[in-house]
């Protein structure tokens, strides 16, 4: 038995995860913890294994009639529930009934340990290599920059679209706070922060490997180097455009910081030979770019302020044309998104700065899961229409921000009053409860106190979930996260989640209701202010 990871060998078997799936759009920092594995088999039919999150968009892919097995199951608010495995591990020890499996070497290292506490794997002997890189751009294997270099080039980037966001905040009474922050937040200390993280770590240097954060670490395109190494106290960042060992080797490095949801096992294997040893970061590094998206304002002010004209207009055109009887799909109300987004762009000088970060749009009466916009027909008999979608600000190729926003269309008086509630939960939920200090679990539990008093409308409406017991369900995923130049998955607002809120700190606050028939997403944006939280998109 061998699981096919390689997303090109993948493609070459009929389905490119990259273009057909939602979550490779969202994951900059973990691709390969998002994309489906292939079992062969001698013995039986190929199986793919996919997470549960993307059945939607399966269920209109060149895998519909395929076999697949989903695992990590995705929240819905239904009784009935779909079988899906809890886990891949799971998924892959049950097909494999106790024989060995042969993996490639390009699975993730996070992918690979949780699967080997199960079943015996043995990797199968190829060159490994990181990431494509982008062909020609390069020459070099190893380069180095030194942090001011570093720091400076974000200073410019950032300043090519200062003017904008100026003219913004001075046209928003709501946004006015933000004027004297733009000249107070202008401080980088994304070397001085990660100094402290190598340091309580115990690491001596960090390896970056994935694109989000080899950007972070360069002020450069990602496609252009397969990643970047930063050694405590070296002022300067060793980039590579194919394999990191020559550049680890010149950093007299032994215990590395990686991204174990990004690293190959076949690059891991590697530089265990060499005598490195690995220490796994993806959530402490993510957590690092994280915490200081408020150096990032005028970025943060511009790709809010164009996901709130592009949504509302997209959803209001959406509904003009439903109500006219007029004929379109899902996939134009997205074409009409992104028209707006680039319009709205061009109106504030920055034309080709606001790029699409990932785009969600389904009806609730095709998928209750997330998935990228199908050619569906929307009519009078659609219950609702999610638009849950991102739009990223990237100069000279680096992405500077990035935004998470829902806006929904119903198709009835009762279920648009639900949906006007969940905003104001939401809304209210960003003004009264966001301080620092504030624990992400208290903010989980207070947004479904706020549900469960809106019992009664959402009964009226037949949208309360009867059968289940909600908070249980509910825990299975979060009300809000932070950002860090994509959606955070390490800092939610969750169960269980301790983290704590800090002045400076963007991001999302939400609520999901997957229920029958209805796709509802109400999702705003906010950033914390030393005088409070600033609503982004109202």
């Amino acid at each position: 038995m061998r699981l096919v990871s390689n997303l090109d060998q993948l493609c070459a078997r009929g389905f490119d995860a990259r273009t057909a799936l939602l979550s490779p759009r969202l994951r900059r920092d973990a691709l390969g913890m998002t994309t489906p594995l292939l079992v062969e088999d001698d013995e039986q039919p190929p199986t793919w294994l996919v997470r549960h999150q993307e059945r939607g968009a399966i269920e209109v892919s060149t895998l519909a009639e395929a076999n697949v097995v989903y695992h990590d199951p995705y929240m819905t608010l239904n009784a009935e529930r779909d079988r899906v495995e809890p886990s891949l591990s799971a998924a892959v020890e049950k097909l494999a009934g106790g024989q060995a499996v042969e993996v490639d070497p390009d699975l993730i290292l996070a992918r690979f340990d949780a699967i080997a506490e199960r079943v015996t794997l043995r990797i199968r002997e190829s060159e490994p290599s990181i990431r494509a890189v982008a062909e020609g751009t390069h020459t070099l294997d190893t380069q180095t920059l030194d942090t001011q270099t570093v720091e400076q080039r974000f200073r410019e980037l950032l300043n090519q679209i200062r003017p904008a966001a100026q003219k913004l905040v001075a046209a928003s009474e709501d946004l006015a706070p933000l004027g004297p922050l733009m000249d107070e937040w202008t401080s980088d200390t994304r070397f001085a922060d990660l100094e402290e993280l190598l340091a309580q770590r115990g690491a001596d240097a960090l390896l970056a490997t994935s694109p989000i954060n080899t950007e972070e670490l360069l002020g450069k395109p990602s496609a252009t180097y397969a990643g970047a190494i930063y050694a405590r106290n070296s002022g300067e960042v060793r980039l590579f455009s194919a394999d990191p060992l020559p550049a680890l080797r010149a950093s007299r490095a032994r215990r590395i910081l990686v991204e174990e949801n990004d690293l190959p096992i076949g690059i891991a294997a590697a530089l265990r030979s060499e005598g490195f040893t690995l220490d796994y970061g993806s959530d402490a590094i993510a957590k690092w770019r994280e915490r200081r998206d408020y150096q990032y304002l005028p970025a943060l002010i511009i790709v809010t302020a164009a996901s709130r004209y592009a949504l509302d207009e997209a959803i209001t055109w959406a509904r003009d044309q439903i109500s006219t009887r007029a004929a379109i799909t899902e996939r134009d109300v997205q074409h009409k998104y992104l028209q707006y987004a680039r319009r709205f762009a061009k109106s504030i000088g920055v034309e080709g700065v606001i790029n699409e970060f990932f785009s969600n749009c389904h009806a609730g009466t095709r998928t209750l899961h997330p998935c990228l916009a199908a050619p569906y027909d929307l009519d009078l008999g659609t219950t609702s229409l999610k638009l849950d979608a991102g739009l990223a600000v990237v100069v000279d190729g680096v992405t500077l921000a990035t935004s998470d926003v829902a806006r929904t269309y119903l198709g009835s008086d009762e279920a648009t009053g639900v949906y006007e509630a969940f905003q104001k939960i939401v809304r209210e939920t960003i003004a009264d409860q966001l301080r620092p200090g504030v624990v992400f679990a208290d903010l989980h539990g207070h947004v479904l106190e706020r549900i469960r008093s809106e019992r009664s409308l959402l009964s009226s409406a037949g949208l309360w979930p009867s059968g289940i017991d909600l908070d249980t369900r509910y825990a299975m995923r979060n009300v809000g996260h932070l950002m860090g130049r994509q959606e955070s998955f390490s800092s939610e607002f969750r169960v269980g989640e301790a983290e704590q809120l800090r002045i400076g700190d963007y991001g999302a606050c939400e609520i999901q209701w997957p229920f029958g028939n209805h796709a509802i997403g109400a999702e705003e944006m906010w950033i914390l202010t030393p005088t409070g939280p600033i609503l982004l998109t109202k």
